[in-house]
């Protein structure tokens, strides 16, 4: 039985033309807790550009000069508007789009952030995770980067499909929060207004860009120091093989355990470029127990690290991991929707693959679903091809679980499909 949606009962209006578009944002629950993909109008990720230093700042005077606001607005409740229009569009968005996880105040205790491991980062001690400053103060160009895409392996998605102006402001406000708590900070620790400028600048501005090195060729020479590196500083944590252990999980800087990363399944939050993980290898990555190796190794034998660790991952592992926006397109069928998925009506619905992440990570997941849909002016029906929910032992072979059934919600111009199981 296909699940099938009749147009009264949904807030989403279905054209009567050749087709339509949906635009859904798709959850689907894991062992542990929901997960998420967005699916919505196909946007243009980004470029992969190697990453520059910031001249857009805050200055140590603007920060200086925010002190006396920041004592006034205390912590509890929405932050008040300011005088600049950028700060208060992104402090609407956030609000709209970000407190549920990270929080009002951008504390990451947002009302789902229970449900996530990793937690959502708390901006106000500003243990941002991926920079590429050498002081690990992230500029605005990297918190752009990091919401535009997402972070892969958490449930953090890209917000890529947001306007470039929506996104600067909201950079530009998770900067003004984690100023303001340092402002605090300083207010609370120092005793001279020379002496708090000093704190808030070490805290706030981004150092000079860090150098990458240039990458030398692989082979399987360079394959073997690489290993002989890893298993020094890397399998206690990682596994020699790159499947983590069990027994080696750490706890982040706010004590939340996070297990170590698995190298086999290839997903890697900061991405898997060479310079990318060169950035994660010498500067480690800020509130979690990834340490820095930064003046351990030479330059070569950091690249040979890195391309030891990306030849154990998966081909094609961070591609998928990627949540990324589609377009979800439903032909319009003539007469009843097909009552059953091999009906040849479904041979003119384009498929689309939705990748999944949950919400509370584990390495065994759904990567992701293929969905197709049709309409006929009246009703909305999805098939998932390949989709094959496990049975468990002694359930009957035509009924699925209750944690494996799937449903869709429509809110506006939207729909949201919620589903159980791995």
């Amino acid at each position: 039985m296909l699940p099938r949606f009749r147009k009264e009962r949904s807030k989403v209006g279905i054209a009567s033309v050749a087709s339509c578009t949906l635009l859904a944002a798709c959850a689907m629950s894991a062992a542990r807790g929901p997960s998420v993909a967005g699916v919505s109008s196909a946007i243009s990720q980004p470029s992969d550009a190697r990453p520059t230093a910031d001249a857009g700042s805050p200055t140590a005077a603007a920060a200086s000069s925010s002190m006396s606001a920041a004592k006034t607005e205390g912590t509890g409740g929405t932050p008040p508007p300011t005088d600049d229009p950028i700060l208060d569009r992104g402090q609407a968005l956030f609000a709209k789009q970000c407190a549920i996880c990270h929080g009002e105040q951008g504390d990451g205790a947002g009302k789902f952030a229970y449900l996530m491991n990793p937690r959502p980062r708390n901006f106000q001690q500003g243990n941002f995770k991926l920079s590429t400053t050498q002081n690990q103060v992230p500029t605005e160009d990297d918190l752009l980067r990091t919401i535009s895409r997402g972070m892969p392996g958490s449930a953090m998605p890209p917000w890529g499909h947001l306007p470039l102006s929506d996104l600067q402001a909201l950079a530009k406000y998770v900067k003004r929060i984690h100023l303001e708590a340092v402002t605090r900070e300083a207010a609370k620790n120092t005793t001279s207004a020379e002496e708090a400028k000093d704190w808030i600048a070490k805290k706030t501005q981004p150092g000079p860009a860090l150098n990458v090195p240039p990458e030398p060729p692989f082979d399987d020479l360079r394959w073997f120091r690489g290993r002989k590196i890893y298993v020094e500083a890397c399998a206690s944590c990682h596994g020699m093989d790159g499947h983590p252990i069990a027994d080696a999980v750490k706890f982040d800087g706010e004590g939340y355990p996070v297990p170590p990363r698995s190298f086999v399944n290839g997903i890697f939050k900061g991405g898997s470029e060479g310079y990318q993980l060169y950035a994660r290898v010498i500067k480690g990555i800020r509130g979690t127990p990834m340490p820095a190796s930064e003046g351990v190794y030479r330059d070569d034998e950091v690249w040979d690290l890195i391309h030891y660790v990306q030849s154990l991952a998966k081909v094609g592992a961070q591609e998928r991991a990627q949540l990324r926006q589609g377009t979800l397109v439903a032909p319009k069928t003539t007469g009843a929707i097909p009552a059953g998925p091999l009906n040849p009506e479904w041979n003119q619905a384009r498929p689309l693959y939705v990748g999944l992440t949950p919400l509370w990570w584990t390495e065994d997941r759904v990567e992701g679903l293929v969905v197709q849909a049709l309409h006929n002016d009246e009703e909305l029906a999805l098939r998932f091809p390949g989709w094959i929910p496990r049975r468990r032992a002694g359930r009957s072979a035509g009924r699925i679980p209750r944690r494996r059934r799937h449903s869709v919600r429509f809110v506006e111009r939207s729909a949201v499909l919620h589903g159980r199981g791995r």
